[in-house]
């Protein structure tokens, strides 16, 4: 008995009756049909069951004499069982039709899902193949731009020039290398999100700074589209907020550059609210808007929105991906609402990180307002390029800059004369900085001086070795200008200028 094993038993007495259930899309473990069913024929029957499954079923005809045992197999039938029944049998071929059909079905769901897992493993391998082609045009514009601006400015030398057009170039060569490094940032994103790397370095994060630093980098872009790039902030927005700092710029940098890429005319807006406990970001633009059947794509990594604008065709395809990643790692969630010829606007939320902030993790130092002049600061970087763009750099601010390409000349750079801040790269060709940072405290006592790590490196661990060694700020190359500012008064306002020249002898 069928039904006392727990199967649904229906009953049909009519060709047209099993179509009926037939129609029912419940799926059936097995059918029994009567090859004949009064003027109508049980094969014509097996072989409509048959068609209308999705998956495999097994059928079971019945006869009450010869049957066409070829046109059985051809209608679908699995098996054949012959009349009169013996209840013994027809359970038992039933079971093991049952059996065997559950297990083709088992077999059928499990190969569609490898090949679906297939299929989308295959359009993953096509995106980032058209993602390495991309990124490999997207880096060398910048590259051939730079390269080319650079050459006119190296040409021209001291010949006469018009100086507007010579800071033009100049500007667009800070804009290309600005895009290169966005994109590397990108990428280095998401390799780190993928890799595991998911820690927070919450700070007090003033707000209002925050904000005009991500729309100051982006404004001359704008500027050259004819956009305005307009800031609103709530008037009851706190002054600071324990936030994640580099990690809400960096995505604020991503939403803004795509809002200016998609928007021709009109403007592009950041805004800021206080939210309960949680601060609220949006980035609203009057572009051209995403259509509706594409909004779903929009967070897929390596995925770029086709709009027919060209420009708009470029980038990487992973910046609303990481945005994503980032806000959900600080506790948030990123929300896109796009329409299609009016524009897009997308917002998150953020909780404040005090907890984490309680943990132990320092607050960041108040900028404090100093001048460079009569400040010494010593530059260890073995890049004569990097060198002497740091240099010249704190130069036109009034600092007083000396050098050392490596660890054993900032030795004796220090012995001759001790610094007011030492601006250190951590890589350098005779040593790791931070091991160096950490035998110099053992051997002092403590750091004789502030100290600004330079570092290429992202990993959460390079960092917190780096941290651990003392250093008053950690700053990622290339160095933003306005960061080492900041830092450089920082510093001031802790430590006075030293006196006359000696050194430490």
């Amino acid at each position: 008995d069928l039904e006392s094993e727990g199967h649904e038993v229906v009953v049909a007495g009519t060709l047209e009756e099993a179509s009926s259930v037939a129609q029912d899309d419940r799926p059936f473990d097995l059918a029994i049909v009567d090859v004949m069913l009064g003027e109508e024929s049980g094969y014509d029957l097996a072989a409509e069951l048959v068609s209308r499954s999705g998956e495999y079923l097994p059928v079971l005809l019945v006869t009450a004499g010869e049957i066409d045992r070829e046109k059985g197999f051809a209608a679908g039938a699995d098996d054949f069982i012959a009349k009169p029944l013996d209840p013994t049998e027809l359970e038992a071929r039933a079971r093991s039709l049952i059996r065997v059909g559950r297990a083709i079905r088992s077999q059928g769901r499990a190969a569609r899902e490898r090949s679906e897992a297939y299929e989308k493993l295959v359009e993953l391998d096509r995106l980032k193949s058209d993602f390495l082609s991309t990124v490999s045009h997207e880096l060398r514009t910048p590259l051939n731009t730079i390269i080319l601006l650079s050459h006119l400015i190296e040409r021209e030398g001291h010949t006469p020039t018009d100086e507007e057009r010579r800071l033009h170039d100049i500007h667009v060569i800070r804009e290309s290398a600005e895009t290169l490094l966005r994109m590397i940032n990108n990428i280095l994103d998401l390799a780190k999100l993928e890799a595991g790397q998911r820690d927070l370095h919450p700070q007090q994060a003033p707000l209002r700074p925050l904000l005009a630093e991500t729309s100051d980098l982006l404004e001359p872009q704008a500027r050259a589209k004819g956009l305005a790039l307009d800031t609103e902030i709530a008037s009851d927005l706190p002054e600071t907020a324990v936030l994640d700092r580099e990690k809400v710029i960096r995505v604020l940098i991503n939403l803004l550059s795509n809002a200016v890429k998609y928007t021709q005319t009109g403007r592009v807006v950041l805004r800021a609210a206080p939210w309960q406990d949680s601060i609220t970001f949006e980035v609203e633009d009057t572009g051209n808007g995403v259509p509706a059947h594409l909004a779903a794509k929009v967070f897929e990594p390596f995925r770029q929105i086709r709009t027919g604008d060209t420009e708009a065709s470029r980038g990487s395809g992973l910046g609303l991906t990481i945005s994503k990643q980032l806000v959900e790692l600080m506790g948030g969630d990123l929300l896109f609402d796009s329409r299609e010829g009016e524009g897009t606007r997308v917002s998150f939320t953020l909780p404040q990180l005090r907890e984490l902030l309680a943990e132990g993790i320092a607050a960041a130092a108040p900028a404090v307002a100093a001048s460079g002049k009569g400040r010494r600061v010593l530059v260890v970087e073995d890049d004569p390029f990097s060198r002497y763009g740091l240099k010249s750099l704190l130069e036109s601010e009034g600092y007083e800059v000396a050098e050392a390409a490596a660890l054993a000349e900032a030795e004796e750079a220090i012995e001759r004369r001790t610094p007011d801040v030492l601006v250190l790269d951590i890589t350098l060709p005779d040593g790791d900085g931070a091991e160096w940072l950490q035998l110099l405290v053992k051997r002092e006592g403590r750091l004789p001086f502030p100290v600004l790590a330079l570092t290429g490196v992202t990993a959460d661990e390079d960092t917190r070795r780096i941290e651990r060694a003392g250093v008053t700020a950690i700053l990622q190359k290339p160095v933003n200008v306005g960061l080492l500012f900041q830092a450089l008064q920082s510093c001031h306002g802790a430590r006075e200028p030293v006196a006359g020249g000696a050194g430490r002898g």
